[in-house]
Protein backbone atom coordinates (compact mmCIF):
# COMPACT_ATOMS: atom_id res chain seq x y z
CA UNK A 1 0.00 0.00 0.00
CA UNK A 2 1.34 3.41 -0.96
CA UNK A 3 0.42 6.73 0.42
CA UNK A 4 -1.14 9.18 -1.72
CA UNK A 5 0.58 10.84 -4.64
CA UNK A 6 2.31 7.93 -5.31
CA UNK A 7 1.29 7.73 -9.15
CA UNK A 8 1.47 11.41 -9.62
CA UNK A 9 4.75 11.75 -8.14
CA UNK A 10 5.96 8.50 -11.07
CA UNK A 11 4.61 11.20 -13.57
CA UNK A 12 6.21 14.30 -12.80
CA UNK A 13 9.22 13.66 -10.90
CA UNK A 14 10.35 10.38 -12.22
CA UNK A 15 9.79 10.82 -15.64
CA UNK A 16 12.63 13.36 -16.06
CA UNK A 17 15.16 11.20 -14.73
CA UNK A 18 15.36 8.93 -17.48
CA UNK A 19 17.27 12.00 -19.31
CA UNK A 20 20.43 10.99 -16.87
CA UNK A 21 20.53 7.69 -18.27
CA UNK A 22 22.64 8.55 -21.36
CA UNK A 23 25.32 9.74 -19.37
CA UNK A 24 25.64 6.19 -18.42
CA UNK A 25 26.74 5.02 -21.95
CA UNK A 26 30.18 3.52 -20.61
CA UNK A 27 33.02 3.54 -18.37
CA UNK A 28 33.41 2.16 -14.76
CA UNK A 29 34.76 3.09 -11.07
CA UNK A 30 33.71 0.52 -8.11
CA UNK A 31 33.06 -2.80 -9.49
CA UNK A 32 29.48 -4.31 -7.51
CA UNK A 33 29.97 -7.63 -6.01
CA UNK A 34 29.08 -9.65 -8.64
CA UNK A 35 27.97 -9.82 -12.37
CA UNK A 36 29.16 -10.00 -15.37
CA UNK A 37 32.42 -7.81 -16.43
CA UNK A 38 31.99 -4.28 -17.57
CA UNK A 39 33.26 -3.10 -20.81
CA UNK A 40 35.79 -0.72 -20.42
CA UNK A 41 36.39 2.47 -22.13
CA UNK A 42 40.14 3.03 -24.65
CA UNK A 43 42.97 4.02 -22.30
CA UNK A 44 42.86 6.69 -24.67
CA UNK A 45 40.27 10.02 -23.46
CA UNK A 46 38.92 7.50 -20.80
CA UNK A 47 39.57 10.14 -18.12
CA UNK A 48 38.13 13.04 -20.20
CA UNK A 49 35.36 11.01 -20.94
CA UNK A 50 34.63 10.72 -17.62
CA UNK A 51 35.20 13.79 -16.18
CA UNK A 52 32.41 15.84 -16.87
CA UNK A 53 29.91 13.76 -16.20
CA UNK A 54 31.70 12.81 -12.75
CA UNK A 55 31.83 16.25 -11.51
CA UNK A 56 27.92 17.40 -12.81
CA UNK A 57 27.32 14.38 -10.41
CA UNK A 58 29.44 15.52 -7.37
CA UNK A 59 26.98 19.08 -8.32
CA UNK A 60 23.72 17.46 -7.89
CA UNK A 61 25.08 15.04 -4.85
CA UNK A 62 26.51 18.04 -3.12
CA UNK A 63 22.42 19.66 -3.04
CA UNK A 64 21.04 16.47 -2.78
CA UNK A 65 22.97 15.55 0.83
CA UNK A 66 21.59 18.49 2.12
CA UNK A 67 17.74 16.76 1.95
CA UNK A 68 17.36 15.17 5.53
CA UNK A 69 15.58 12.10 3.85
CA UNK A 70 17.79 11.16 0.89
CA UNK A 71 19.48 7.21 1.46
CA UNK A 72 20.85 6.70 -1.94
CA UNK A 73 22.09 7.68 -5.31
CA UNK A 74 23.79 4.90 -7.37
CA UNK A 75 24.25 5.08 -10.86
CA UNK A 76 25.63 1.45 -12.08
CA UNK A 77 26.56 -0.22 -15.46
CA UNK A 78 26.88 -4.15 -16.28
CA UNK A 79 27.38 -4.69 -12.99
CA UNK A 80 30.00 -1.84 -12.29
CA UNK A 81 28.80 0.81 -9.88
CA UNK A 82 29.66 4.23 -10.84
CA UNK A 83 29.11 6.78 -8.79
CA UNK A 84 27.50 5.45 -4.97
CA UNK A 85 26.24 7.86 -2.47
CA UNK A 86 24.95 8.13 1.02
CA UNK A 87 23.50 10.11 2.50
CA UNK A 88 22.14 11.02 6.42
CA UNK A 89 23.97 8.26 8.08
CA UNK A 90 22.26 5.41 5.55
CA UNK A 91 24.88 2.97 4.42
CA UNK A 92 25.81 0.49 1.46
CA UNK A 93 24.54 -2.26 4.31
CA UNK A 94 21.62 -0.91 4.88
CA UNK A 95 18.13 -1.83 4.04
CA UNK A 96 15.00 0.21 3.59
CA UNK A 97 11.44 0.35 2.57
CA UNK A 98 11.32 0.13 -1.10
CA UNK A 99 7.88 0.37 -0.64
CA UNK A 100 6.04 -0.32 -4.42
CA UNK A 101 9.42 -1.05 -6.16
CA UNK A 102 8.41 -4.04 -4.22
CA UNK A 103 5.56 -5.15 -7.15
CA UNK A 104 8.48 -5.64 -9.87
CA UNK A 105 10.60 -8.57 -6.58
CA UNK A 106 6.79 -10.30 -6.92
CA UNK A 107 6.33 -10.10 -10.59
CA UNK A 108 9.63 -11.75 -10.89
CA UNK A 109 8.90 -14.32 -8.47
CA UNK A 110 5.56 -15.00 -10.34
CA UNK A 111 7.53 -15.67 -13.57
CA UNK A 112 9.70 -18.05 -11.91
CA UNK A 113 7.05 -20.24 -10.19
CA UNK A 114 5.11 -19.97 -14.00
CA UNK A 115 8.89 -21.29 -15.01
CA UNK A 116 8.96 -24.09 -12.40
CA UNK A 117 5.26 -25.29 -12.94
CA UNK A 118 4.16 -24.28 -9.86
CA UNK A 119 2.12 -22.16 -11.88
CA UNK A 120 0.17 -23.04 -15.10
CA UNK A 121 0.40 -19.58 -16.62
CA UNK A 122 -0.36 -15.36 -16.61
CA UNK A 123 -4.30 -16.96 -17.97
CA UNK A 124 -4.67 -19.05 -14.92
CA UNK A 125 -8.09 -17.91 -13.41
CA UNK A 126 -7.83 -16.93 -9.60
CA UNK A 127 -10.96 -18.81 -8.98
CA UNK A 128 -8.57 -21.51 -8.67
CA UNK A 129 -6.78 -20.39 -5.68
CA UNK A 130 -9.97 -19.31 -4.02
CA UNK A 131 -12.98 -21.92 -3.48
CA UNK A 132 -15.59 -20.84 -1.77
CA UNK A 133 -15.72 -17.20 -2.75
CA UNK A 134 -18.84 -15.93 -5.40
CA UNK A 135 -16.97 -16.09 -8.60
CA UNK A 136 -19.80 -14.88 -10.71
CA UNK A 137 -20.95 -11.37 -12.24
CA UNK A 138 -17.49 -11.54 -14.43
CA UNK A 139 -14.85 -12.28 -11.95
CA UNK A 140 -15.00 -15.35 -12.57
CA UNK A 141 -12.83 -14.14 -15.54
CA UNK A 142 -9.94 -12.71 -13.64
CA UNK A 143 -6.81 -13.92 -14.21
CA UNK A 144 -2.91 -13.93 -12.70
CA UNK A 145 -2.28 -11.92 -15.81
CA UNK A 146 -5.12 -9.01 -14.74
CA UNK A 147 -3.53 -8.69 -11.24
CA UNK A 148 0.23 -7.93 -12.61
CA UNK A 149 -1.43 -5.38 -15.25
CA UNK A 150 -3.49 -3.87 -12.56
CA UNK A 151 -6.89 -4.51 -14.63
CA UNK A 152 -8.92 -7.25 -12.19
CA UNK A 153 -11.72 -4.44 -12.13
CA UNK A 154 -12.22 -4.62 -8.44
CA UNK A 155 -13.36 -1.70 -6.75
CA UNK A 156 -10.85 -0.37 -4.49
CA UNK A 157 -9.01 2.78 -4.51
CA UNK A 158 -5.51 3.36 -3.56
CA UNK A 159 -4.64 4.33 -0.51
CA UNK A 160 -8.71 5.19 0.40
CA UNK A 161 -10.32 4.82 3.76
CA UNK A 162 -11.59 1.19 2.52
CA UNK A 163 -7.83 0.08 1.64
CA UNK A 164 -6.71 1.55 4.81
CA UNK A 165 -8.97 -0.75 6.48
CA UNK A 166 -8.38 -4.25 4.60
CA UNK A 167 -5.33 -3.50 5.48
CA UNK A 168 -5.76 -3.53 9.28
CA UNK A 169 -8.53 -6.75 9.51
CA UNK A 170 -7.43 -9.94 10.48
CA UNK A 171 -7.69 -11.23 6.83
CA UNK A 172 -6.83 -9.40 4.00
CA UNK A 173 -7.39 -12.06 1.70
CA UNK A 174 -10.62 -12.44 2.54
CA UNK A 175 -11.66 -9.03 2.30
CA UNK A 176 -9.78 -8.14 -0.82
CA UNK A 177 -11.57 -11.45 -2.61
CA UNK A 178 -14.97 -10.01 -1.36
CA UNK A 179 -14.57 -6.64 -3.11
CA UNK A 180 -17.00 -5.97 -6.07
CA UNK A 181 -16.27 -5.52 -9.83
CA UNK A 182 -15.68 -1.72 -10.98
CA UNK A 183 -15.25 -3.48 -14.51
CA UNK A 184 -14.97 -6.19 -16.56
CA UNK A 185 -11.52 -7.95 -16.10
CA UNK A 186 -9.03 -6.83 -18.84
CA UNK A 187 -10.72 -3.74 -19.48
CA UNK A 188 -9.48 -0.88 -17.06
CA UNK A 189 -6.18 0.25 -15.56
CA UNK A 190 -6.47 0.88 -11.71
CA UNK A 191 -3.38 0.83 -9.68
CA UNK A 192 -4.18 -0.91 -5.87
CA UNK A 193 -1.71 -2.53 -4.11
CA UNK A 194 -4.72 -5.07 -2.98
CA UNK A 195 -4.47 -6.86 -6.53
CA UNK A 196 -0.77 -7.80 -6.07
CA UNK A 197 -1.54 -8.99 -2.48
CA UNK A 198 -3.65 -11.67 -3.63
CA UNK A 199 -0.78 -12.81 -5.91
CA UNK A 200 1.56 -13.22 -2.90
CA UNK A 201 -1.10 -15.87 -0.96
CA UNK A 202 -1.33 -16.89 -4.63
CA UNK A 203 2.07 -17.73 -4.64
CA UNK A 204 2.12 -19.18 -1.27
CA UNK A 205 -0.36 -21.14 -2.39
CA UNK A 206 1.28 -22.38 -5.33
CA UNK A 207 5.17 -22.70 -3.76
CA UNK A 208 3.75 -23.74 -0.58
CA UNK A 209 6.27 -21.16 0.76
CA UNK A 210 5.48 -17.14 1.45
CA UNK A 211 6.82 -14.37 -0.98
CA UNK A 212 9.78 -13.52 1.40
CA UNK A 213 11.00 -17.02 1.59
CA UNK A 214 10.52 -18.03 -1.83
CA UNK A 215 12.36 -14.76 -3.30
CA UNK A 216 15.64 -15.28 -0.66
CA UNK A 217 15.57 -19.01 -2.47
CA UNK A 218 14.84 -18.02 -6.29
CA UNK A 219 15.84 -15.14 -6.55
CA UNK A 220 17.87 -13.40 -4.05
CA UNK A 221 20.70 -16.29 -3.21
CA UNK A 222 21.40 -16.56 -6.78
CA UNK A 223 22.47 -12.96 -6.56
CA UNK A 224 24.22 -13.55 -3.54
CA UNK A 225 21.95 -11.85 -0.62
CA UNK A 226 19.05 -12.13 1.32
CA UNK A 227 16.08 -10.56 2.17
CA UNK A 228 15.47 -10.33 6.15
CA UNK A 229 12.04 -8.05 6.52
CA UNK A 230 9.34 -7.91 4.38
CA UNK A 231 5.54 -6.95 6.28
CA UNK A 232 3.23 -10.08 6.33
CA UNK A 233 -0.35 -10.00 6.82
CA UNK A 234 -1.46 -11.77 9.53
CA UNK A 235 -1.85 -15.22 7.59
CA UNK A 236 2.11 -14.83 7.09
CA UNK A 237 1.43 -13.58 2.80
CA UNK A 238 3.81 -11.42 2.54
CA UNK A 239 2.99 -7.81 1.73
CA UNK A 240 2.23 -8.21 -2.27
CA UNK A 241 3.48 -4.98 -3.48
CA UNK A 242 4.84 -2.69 -0.93
CA UNK A 243 7.22 -3.20 2.36
CA UNK A 244 10.22 -5.07 1.44
CA UNK A 245 13.21 -3.94 2.70
CA UNK A 246 17.19 -4.10 0.44
CA UNK A 247 19.73 -1.97 0.12
CA UNK A 248 20.34 -0.04 -2.81
CA UNK A 249 23.42 -2.31 -3.84
CA UNK A 250 20.87 -5.26 -4.05
CA UNK A 251 18.22 -3.70 -5.78
CA UNK A 252 20.85 -2.51 -8.32
CA UNK A 253 21.55 -6.40 -8.79
CA UNK A 254 17.47 -6.87 -9.39
CA UNK A 255 18.07 -3.99 -11.96
CA UNK A 256 21.00 -5.81 -13.50
CA UNK A 257 18.83 -9.28 -13.36
CA UNK A 258 16.85 -7.40 -15.78
CA UNK A 259 19.89 -6.08 -17.81
CA UNK A 260 21.01 -9.31 -18.41
CA UNK A 261 17.92 -10.65 -19.70
CA UNK A 262 17.10 -12.88 -16.22
CA UNK A 263 21.12 -14.73 -16.21
CA UNK A 264 23.38 -14.14 -13.51
CA UNK A 265 26.97 -15.64 -13.66
CA UNK A 266 25.74 -17.85 -16.16
CA UNK A 267 22.80 -19.10 -14.61
CA UNK A 268 19.12 -18.76 -15.74
CA UNK A 269 17.27 -17.01 -12.60
CA UNK A 270 13.80 -16.15 -14.97
CA UNK A 271 12.97 -16.46 -17.90
CA UNK A 272 13.63 -14.34 -20.79
CA UNK A 273 10.58 -14.51 -22.12
CA UNK A 274 8.96 -13.28 -18.61
CA UNK A 275 11.29 -10.27 -18.58
CA UNK A 276 10.37 -9.19 -22.60
CA UNK A 277 6.70 -9.66 -21.39
CA UNK A 278 6.90 -8.18 -18.05
CA UNK A 279 8.84 -4.65 -19.21
CA UNK A 280 6.61 -4.87 -22.57
CA UNK A 281 3.42 -2.88 -22.58
CA UNK A 282 0.75 -4.81 -20.68
CA UNK A 283 -2.38 -1.75 -19.97
CA UNK A 284 -1.84 1.89 -20.43
CA UNK A 285 -1.25 2.93 -17.07
CA UNK A 286 -4.51 4.86 -16.51
CA UNK A 287 -5.08 6.26 -19.86
CA UNK A 288 -3.23 9.57 -19.93
CA UNK A 289 -1.99 11.14 -23.32
CA UNK A 290 1.58 10.97 -23.81
CA UNK A 291 2.36 9.10 -20.49
CA UNK A 292 4.11 5.84 -19.38
CA UNK A 293 2.54 2.65 -19.41
CA UNK A 294 2.51 -0.67 -17.64
CA UNK A 295 4.21 -3.70 -17.78
CA UNK A 296 4.03 -6.20 -14.94
CA UNK A 297 4.61 -4.04 -11.75
CA UNK A 298 7.43 -1.82 -14.38
CA UNK A 299 6.30 1.51 -15.83
CA UNK A 300 7.21 1.90 -19.64
CA UNK A 301 8.60 5.13 -21.13
CA UNK A 302 8.76 4.21 -24.51
CA UNK A 303 4.95 5.41 -24.78
CA UNK A 304 5.93 9.39 -23.96
CA UNK A 305 6.77 11.27 -27.09
CA UNK A 306 10.25 11.91 -26.27
CA UNK A 307 11.42 8.39 -25.53
CA UNK A 308 9.56 6.26 -28.14
CA UNK A 309 12.78 5.30 -29.68
CA UNK A 310 13.58 4.27 -26.00
CA UNK A 311 12.81 1.27 -24.39
CA UNK A 312 13.25 2.32 -20.91
CA UNK A 313 11.42 1.29 -17.69
CA UNK A 314 11.48 1.93 -14.50
CA UNK A 315 9.80 0.88 -10.75
CA UNK A 316 9.08 3.41 -8.27
CA UNK A 317 8.03 3.36 -4.80
CA UNK A 318 6.43 6.16 -2.86
CA UNK A 319 8.94 8.86 -1.44
CA UNK A 320 10.23 9.57 -5.09
CA UNK A 321 12.15 6.38 -4.55
CA UNK A 322 13.65 4.84 -7.98
CA UNK A 323 14.50 1.80 -10.04
CA UNK A 324 15.35 2.84 -13.57
CA UNK A 325 16.68 0.71 -16.29
CA UNK A 326 17.78 1.42 -19.94
CA UNK A 327 18.30 -2.01 -21.46
CA UNK A 328 20.62 -0.81 -24.59
CA UNK A 329 22.87 1.33 -22.60
CA UNK A 330 22.88 -1.74 -19.66
CA UNK A 331 22.24 0.54 -17.20
CA UNK A 332 20.83 0.58 -13.59
CA UNK A 333 19.88 4.04 -11.90
CA UNK A 334 18.64 3.45 -8.22
CA UNK A 335 17.72 6.39 -6.31
CA UNK A 336 16.15 5.68 -2.30
CA UNK A 337 14.87 8.27 0.24
CA UNK A 338 12.68 8.01 3.47
CA UNK A 339 9.12 6.42 3.16
CA UNK A 340 7.28 7.31 6.23
CA UNK A 341 6.33 10.70 5.47
CA UNK A 342 3.31 12.61 3.92
CA UNK A 343 3.38 13.51 0.74
CA UNK A 344 4.04 17.26 0.87
CA UNK A 345 6.98 16.31 2.50
CA UNK A 346 8.93 14.54 -0.45
CA UNK A 347 11.28 16.51 -1.66
CA UNK A 348 12.13 17.28 -5.57
CA UNK A 349 15.44 17.07 -6.50
CA UNK A 350 14.79 15.62 -10.18
CA UNK A 351 15.09 19.31 -11.19
CA UNK A 352 18.62 19.80 -9.63
CA UNK A 353 19.23 16.36 -11.40
CA UNK A 354 18.05 16.69 -14.81
CA UNK A 355 20.07 20.22 -14.86
CA UNK A 356 23.14 19.06 -13.41
CA UNK A 357 23.47 15.43 -15.32
CA UNK A 358 21.72 16.04 -18.86
CA UNK A 359 25.03 15.94 -21.10
CA UNK A 360 25.74 12.82 -22.79
CA UNK A 361 29.03 10.63 -21.78
CA UNK A 362 30.92 10.57 -25.21
CA UNK A 363 33.08 7.45 -25.57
Amino acid sequence: MESKGETKLMYRKGIILLLLLPLLAGGCSQRAPSGPPAPTLSAAGSEAALETPLKLLDAAHDKIKKDSGAYSLLFVRDGSILYEKYYNGATRSQANNIKSVTKVILSSLIGIAISEGSLRGVDQRISDFFPGYDWTGGKERMTIKHLLTMTDGLEIVENSPLMMEIFSSDNWIDRILRLPLAHPPGETYNYSTASTHLLSAILAQSTGMSALQYANEKLFAPLGFSADQWTADPQGHSMGGSNLYLTPVQLSRIGQLYVNGGEWDGKRIIPEKWIQEATGFQSDGGGRPNSASYGYGWWLLNTIDSYRDRDIYLATGYGAQYMIIDPHARTVVVATRISDIPPDQVVDHWDALIAALSQPLQL
